[in-house]
């Protein structure tokens, strides 16, 4: 047995874990015995802004080619009702890290505490340090999403040129490159550990988006140059781990297909205007170069690969470079459903905002070329690793997550989470929504109650709150339940 421990603290309470015992004597069949690695690398790719339907393992109406994903599909489990717990990158990003929602349940509250104590995140639990205070080594590449930088403020503006006082090293990460929020939205600068690489630029960087003005970059940014180096940091870290046998848990975040779309030339097809596409082959690709990297350095037995997206797309066309354009749906302006059959994109609670790709590789232990409609969200990850290493944790920590490790490994069905509550916290212009089985309830739309069969009408078309007014009700109380147990947690 292992002597796993969870030590940090939060809510200035000390937080101690009981050391269990996961018995691994089943297989993804009952007949069948695998022995499950204690302690496996973990690698976790996120995309950003990558719908359901960009992928062809999900959908085969896709325009894009993913031959990498659908590879490592192929090779592992691929869920289809796995959720993040915002529809949008900050709460997705918190909930992942933490195993709790960002935001109350209701339009207009405002954002939890984003520190157990109030004042740091040096001690609060997190999935990094539970992980690097049971013998990982913790290392992430890619974009932060704004969690908490604790930039220097003297000045009364952020100073991006002097180290920051948070970021992933205080969340618990060993080591970290990257940036701290998307390539739309400044500082666009890289990061090491907690300071900024290069000098300021003598002027302000337009990312040519819809959505910022010219911003804080570093000298010689290039938006097209992000993406190839985040993925060869990825890459080299696995090449220079080869013969080495302590675990690693690698957290690799995308800043693609996020805009503004930049993705390299050779990834855009000749007379191909909608860079999107390109933007998601680009991610393809980096899934691709860091699969290859772990079978060169020898891990690929001895690692639980998970790919997935922060929240659904957007699915924009946009494209700055062609000055005039309107902001257009891309599955209204060309054939390609970017979030497959459900209605909506990011920013909202229809299903498109929030229901996202979920891949999971771990060879010996998952089946190959599986798929599984077992529901989840991303604030699932913390504990169901938990559990994997042979940690329980406190009552109090991650408490909107739930350890589904049997589901992943194929025990089970969708029937042993009928019950089970899932709440989209994030409120944009869908409002809040709440799930139980089939039904999703938004109960607080501006001209309607919406009541929804996901079973029978995955479009969220039919609204059956008039014919239902019994499901309605149960959902109103299960959400108010909810709030208060948000409450009494905070």
């Amino acid at each position: 047995m292992s002597n796993c421990a969870w030590s940090g603290q939060g809510n200035s309470k000390t937080m101690k874990a009981l050391v269990t015992y996961l018995a691994f004597a089943l297989g993804l069949q009952a007949a069948q015995a695998v022995e499950v690695p204690a302690k496996p690398n973990i690698v976790f790719i996120l995309a950003d802004d990558l719908g359901i339907g960009d992928l062809g393992s999900y959908n085969a109406d896709s325009m894009i080619e993913t031959p990498h994903l659908d590879s490592l599909a192929g090779e592992g489990v691929s869920f289809t009702d796995v959720h993040t717990s915002g529809s949008r990158c900050l709460p997705s990003r918190h909930g992942i890290m933490t195993g709790q929602h960002l935001y109350f349940r209701k339009p207009g509250d405002q954002p939890l505490k984003r520190t157990g104590d109030g004042k740091s995140w040096s001690s609060v639990p997190t999935l990094p340090r539970l992980l690097q205070q049971n013998g990982y080594d913790t290392v992430m590449y890619g974009k932060w999403g704004d969690l908490d930088m604790g930039w220097d403020r003297t000045s009364g503006k952020p100073d991006y040129t002097k180290a920051c006082r948070g970021g992933p090293l205080v969340w618990g990460f060993d080591e970290f490159f990257g940036l701290s929020n998307s390539a739309n939205a400044e500082p666009l600068v890289f990061i090491d550990g907690q300071k900024m690489i290069g000098e300021p630029s003598p002027e302000k960087f337009d990312p040519k988006t819809l959505y910022s003005r010219p911003v804080f970059a570093a000298k010689g940014w290039s938006n097209e140059n992000i993406m190839p180096v985040l993925t060869g940091k990825t890459v080299s870290f696995i090449r220079n781990r080869k013969g080495n046998s302590k675990p690693f848990f690698l957290y690799f975040a995308m800043t693609a297909p996020h805009t503004p779309l930049a993705p390299e030339k050779r990834f855009v097809k000749e007379g191909e205007e909608h860079l999107y596409l390109g933007f998601v082959r680009q991610v393809d690709w980096s899934v691709g170069e860091v699969l290859k990297a772990l079978d060169e350095a020898g891990f690929r037995d001895n690692t639980l690969v998970i790919f997935s997206s922060d929240n659904g797309s957007p699915a924009t066309a946009f494209d700055a470079t062609l000055p005039g354009r309107d902001m257009k749906k891309l599955g209204q302006y060309i054939s390609h459903s970017a979030n497959g059959p459900w209605r909506g994109f990011k920013l909202e609670n229809w299903e498109g905002g929030h229901r996202v790709p979920f891949i999971l590789r771990w060879p010996g232990v998952v089946e190959e070329g599986a798929r599984s409609d077992v529901p989840f969200q991303l604030t699932d990850l913390f504990p169901t690793l938990a559990g994997m290493i042979d940690v329980e944790l406190p009552a109090e920590v991650a408490i909107d997550g739930r350890n589904v490790l049997s589901a992943w490994r194929g025990a089970g069905g969708k029937d042993e989470y009928a019950d089970r509550i899932f709440v989209h916290a994030d409120h944009h212009s869908s409002g809040t929504a709440i799930r139980q089985g089939r039904w999703k309830l938004i109960p607080e739309r501006k001209v309607e109650v919406g009541l929804y069969d996901l079973a029978h009408d995955p479009g969220e078309l039919h609204n059956l709150a008039a014919t239902h007014p019994e499901v309605v009700e149960e959902l109103r109380k299960a959400l108010e339940r909810e709030e208060q147990r948000l409450t009494r947690n905070q």
